[in-house]
């Protein structure tokens, strides 16, 4: 199945946010953000539906403030199923599967599904392709499981989307898996060398997944001698398939030129072919383009909701990223060691800013540096012999000479500032 012709028209809400919500993730998202820190505010009062559900999925996964309890969750569920919620119609019926909170009964679950399908919900119609994969309250077929699955993915399903993926990405790993199979044991067993030469014999026959494992070890020099070059043209062999985590690789190879030439925009498209599929490794790459304008405008809001559906893929360094973006006193943070040590006292966000190049961005931070140093001048010049302004400098950790100094050398007013030039 090519899953380009069901990505091809496909905007996605992670990617391109809508009034309307993607799938269930997007409502969990909301729910614990936005609608359940007003709620505890209310003491977890609610009649709507909605908040009904909100409060099932707060004590689901104990946010807010609410403990993890799978009884109190089902019961605040089954309140916001009985209304009409498709959401928690399709949580429910989960928990009914999985006994959490309820007895497991299949025939349960699978009604609260269709009620859930009767409204055209995409993620019941992923969770009945589950179902009907493993023929659990329904009849067994692989075929029909598919189909759902297709219908979840063609109406904005993430959870649909990836399990075509791995269908199809299993397929196309065909050619010479045993062989792949031994080179992960070997690569677990930390024998690289070993591990490097049957990835590369899957890799030969085809295999996509070798392709990208091999082109790894190449970028990294485990096993065999590091080639950054060789490395890329492995990734952009398996992603010119569809392959997801290469379509990942080649973006953050175009992103860092490493074995290729810098390419910010072109990095931003790679990426975006995989953050489309759900890949973890996708999402990742796209927040942080997100994050810092690199290829695309930057936007805060767009990298945290990114972040927050590659933590969902299992990313776990997008979940500390995610709640740092979301203090707006916090920097938006730099790419790399490199900027961090040279423009560690710039907070400014380059809002809506599509840097084409790491040039062009380090030219637009250079211009900020430049304006802080020399503001930071001027404000303490005239304080020059001020022991009140020795006193402040040193109290906030910096070093006077007539000019307040703080890490790196760097000016800065410590009314206003920290030692490392951060607004306070």
């Amino acid at each position: 199945m090519d899953v380009r012709k069901f990505l091809g028209c496909l905007v996605l809400a992670v990617l391109f946010p809508t009034v309307a919500f993607a799938d269930i993730h997007d409502e969990f998202h909301a729910c614990q953000y936005d609608r359940l820190p007003q709620l505890k505010k209310a003491g977890f009062q609610a009649t709507s539906a909605a908040d009904q559900f909100c409060i099932g999925y707060g004590y689901w996964q104990a946010v807010a403030g609410l403990p993890h309890d799978p009884v109190q969750s089902a019961q605040w569920l089954a309140k916001a199923a009985a209304q009409g919620h498709p959401g928690a119609q399709t949580v429910l019926a989960y928990d009914y599967e999985q006994g959490h909170g309820v007895p497991k009964d299949y025939s349960q679950a699978v009604a609260w599904l269709r009620k859930a399908l009767a409204q055209n919900y995409p993620d019941a119609m992923f969770h009945m392709g589950r179902l009907t994969s493993t023929g659990k309250g329904v009849r067994q077929d692989e075929n029909a499981a598919r189909q759902w699955f297709q219908k979840a993915a063609d109406a904005g399903s993430a959870d649909g989307i990836i399990a075509l993926r791995q269908y199809r990405e299993y397929d196309m790993e065909a050619p010479a898996r045993p062989v792949a199979m031994r080179a992960d044991q070997a690569y677990q067993a930390k024998d690289y060398p070993r591990a490097a030469a049957l990835y590369r014999e899957a890799a030969n026959a085809g295999n996509p997944s070798a392709q990208v494992a091999l082109g790894t070890l190449l970028r990294q020099g485990l096993g065999v001698p590091k080639d950054p070059k060789e490395a890329f043209q492995l990734f952009r062999q398996a992603a010119t398939k569809g392959y997801a985590r290469a379509e990942a690789q080649v973006g953050f190879a175009l992103e860092l030129g490493e074995g290729v030439a810098q390419n910010w925009p072109e990095a931003a498209k790679w990426c975006n072919q995989s953050a489309r599929q759900f890949d973890k490794l996708g999402l990742y790459c796209m927040a942080r383009m997100f994050q810092f304008g690199i290829g695309v405008p930057q936007d805060r809001a767009r990298s945290i909701r990114i972040y927050d559906r590659a933590v969902d893929a299992g990313d776990g360094q997008s979940k500390f990223l995610a709640q740092w973006l979301r203090v707006p006193q916090n920097c938006i943070g730099y790419p790399n060691e490199w900027e961090r040590e040279h423009f560690l006292f710039v907070c400014e966000e380059p809002k809506g800013i599509a840097f084409a190049s790491e040039a062009e961005r380090h030219h637009w931070l250079g211009v900020l540096a430049e304006k802080h140093l020399e503001e930071a001048a001027r404000l303490w010049a005239q304080t020059s012999n001020n022991s009140y302004g020795k006193g402040m400098c040193e109290g906030a950790g910096g070093s006077w000479s007539g000019i307040c100094h703080g890490d790196g050398g760097i000016i800065f007013n410590p009314q206003q500032q920290d030692r490392y030039g951060r607004p306070l």
